[in-house]
């Protein structure tokens, strides 16, 4: 397999039309065009006078954008509008004093932003990379920062979410090349200080860069035992430095020949596919990065031409079910890409190739293992087998709780606590805060009292007099997780939506019990809050007053969960005073590398004087 590094861009339009955005050497820049399920077009040449390296980006109006720097040093932008390119020039430099290199754009929230890095001829070794952006008065250019990278320098990589850009970039630090990392803050229209990603003096090359659910995925290579191998990194975007106590995990296996690793999202998993000894080699994560499984080969049946392409798309299915910078394609009759498994939305131009081989649970509950060195052959009919049945047993717990909701539908007799939405809302009363006027409202209307009556015999039937977490609340502003069953559909549920209820037979486990009756008496020692929560669950609930101890009940929850916001609150100004902390360390861990060096240096220019001053006695 020949892997060919060449600048391909690959736009996806909304319609799904697809086009391909190539450069050749010493003619300029081409584009051709393929409407969904047909071939390729001819192609036709869009720049004749520019360098081989550029950049296109799609917004979200389907108008493309396009960054090149031609052979008279000028950096020229184009748009277009859906009907034609209009040009403007951003800057220009004297191609006898400097060298541009690598220019790159991308819209956010509708502003165009365009990075590039700015070298001197005759090279010093140190690079600048510049940023320019249009705020809607014309275009403002600043120099992000400065790095050292020898006579050529590296490609950086760009991602960025709702507000951010986020960049890594390769820098020479004692010899070693580091990565390093900033990001642009879209409120504020600035940088951030760039921060070193690497923890020893192994060089870090080929990175590439992802950010999903609001986590930064990092994955890179680094040499070993004289061995190539896939690193990977995450962190949370939310924290104030990026170089933690994050562990570091190997991918590949420890003897392997691995390069161009390429992280993307593609069927609700986290995926990284990177070129190793003639194939693809690809493994996924279904924890954002936590646990991953085994690298497997990929096989795939076009080995013998494949190009590192950038993707960008205003596809809606690509935009909720794909995300793709950068990955490896065919481009001989179409586009078919090596994306694993079943992602909706591709096109039937795009060819996927399904791994159906690949485990959809990590391997092992650790974080990281090691792989084997050599990688067994799947039998493919078996598998699907396996995945089959396992989907079957997913599908039967998710649609368990629906079977008792479609029964009572079909009118069934029997008297069961309330489930339904219709249900819960019949109990509410007018205002959620007056116990009283619930009560009212409960004699008003027959039908909800006995609902109503219903719902705290469920409650009162409970031999014990704690509360029970699978009780089903009105429709207040009530805080709770998601009771974890097997049972049960798993739901992400707004912060004041009201929990699932487990069906009438299942009862809850002990533990269970004893945590919630932990955790009330660790919140409110002051106040008696368990106490007060026993007492209300134990008393004789007379039919007429069901539904006021019910609202009762949900006040006192109300109470627990402001005081626990407010201890929230607390825990999260000292985590800031410590994020704080962490930061004047590392900078003065800095500072004291910096005066190592130089005291360094002082010790070599003493030792050479007095070498001279020893030799000079000898002499004289």
């Amino acid at each position: 397999m020949k892997l060919y590094y060449r600048n391909d861009y690959i736009v996806r339009f909304k319609n799904g039309d697809l086009w391909h955005f190539f450069s050749q050497k010493g003619k300029g820049i081409y584009f051709r065009c393929m409407e969904k399920s047909r071939n390729w077009g001819n192609e036709t040449e869009l720049v004749a006078n520019a360098h081989e390296y550029f950049s296109v980006s799609i917004d979200s109006h389907d108008h493309l954008h396009l960054i090149y720097q031609d052979h008279n040093g000028e950096i020229v932008y184009m748009e277009y509008n859906g009907n034609t390119w209009n040009k403007q020039l951003l800057h220009q430099y004297d191609t006898s004093s400097y060298i541009v290199q690598f220019p790159t754009i991308i819209v956010l929230n509708e502003q165009v932003h365009a990075i590039f890095a700015v070298g001197t001829i005759p090279s010093t070794g140190l690079w600048s990379l510049y940023h320019c952006y249009n705020n809607g008065n014309g275009w403002i250019k600043g120099e992000i920062t400065r790095y050292a990278d020898g006579k050529q320098t590296s490609p950086f990589y760009l991602d960025y979410d709702q507000r951010n850009i986020h960049m890594i970039y390769r820098s020479l630090y004692r010899n070693h090349h580091r990565l390093f990392y900033c990001h642009f803050d879209g409120a504020r229209n600035r940088w951030s200080m760039p921060e070193s990603l690497s923890r020893n003096l192994t060089d870090c090359n080929m990175p590439s860069i992802l950010v999903k659910n609001n986590r930064l995925h990092l994955a890179w290579t680094s040499i070993k035992n004289s061995n190539l191998q896939v690193m990977y990194r995450n962190w949370n975007l939310n924290s104030y430095f990026k170089t933690g106590l994050e562990k570091e995990v190997l991918l590949s296996s420890e003897e392997s020949n691995c390069s161009d690793p390429q992280l993307f999202w593609a069927d609700n998993q986290l995926w990284c596919m990177w070129y190793q000894n003639d194939d693809i080699y690809c493994c996924s994560s279904l924890d954002d990065g936590v646990t991953w499984t085994q690298a497997k080969s990929l096989e795939w049946s076009h080995i013998g031409s494949c190009y590192c392409i950038k993707y960008s798309s205003n596809y809606p299915e690509d935009q909720s079910n794909l995300k793709v910078r950068r990955i490896f394609a065919n481009l001989d009759n179409g586009l078919e890409i090596p994306i694993p498994g079943e992602c909706k939305g591709l096109p039937e131009a795009i060819h996927s190739v399904k791994i159906e081989d690949l485990p959809s649970k990590p391997t092992m509950d650790q974080p990281h293992f090691e792989h084997p060195g050599s990688f067994q052959q799947v039998n493919a009919p078996s598998a699907p087998l396996k995945q089959n049945s396992a989907a079957s047993e997913l599908l039967a717990s998710k649609d368990a709780p629906y079977s008792s909701s479609e029964k009572a539908a079909q009118g069934d007799a029997s008297p069961t606590p309330p489930t339904s939405n219709q249900e819960m809302h019949d109990l509410k009363p007018a205002d959620g805060g007056h116990a009283s006027e619930s009560v009212h409202s409960t004699n008003a209307n027959s039908t909800t009292r006995d609902t109503a009556l219903h719902a705290t015999d469920y409650v009162a039937d409970k031999e014990q007099s704690t509360p029970q977490p699978n009780t089903q609340q009105p429709e207040t502003e009530l805080k709770e997780a998601p009771i974890k069953s097997d049972n049960i559909r798993q739901e992400c549920h707004h912060p004041y939506e009201k929990a699932g209820q487990l069906p009438a037979n299942q009862t809850i486990p002990d533990n269970v019990v004893n945590r919630v009756l932990a955790l009330i008496q660790e919140m409110n020692k002051v106040n008696g809050l368990r106490a007060r929560f026993q007492a209300l669950i134990a008393k004789n609930q007379p039919e007429q007053d069901s539904t006021y101890y019910l609202f009762q009940l949900d006040a006192l929850l109300n109470s627990w969960i402001k005081k626990a916001e407010g201890i929230q609150a607390q825990n999260q100004t000292i985590m800031r005073e410590i994020e704080a902390l962490r930061r004047r360390s590392i900078e003065n861990q800095r500072q004291w590398e910096i005066l190592l060096e130089e005291f360094e240096e002082i010790k070599d220019l003493l030792e050479k004087n007095l070498r001279r001053g020893f030799l000079r006695k000898i002499i004289g």
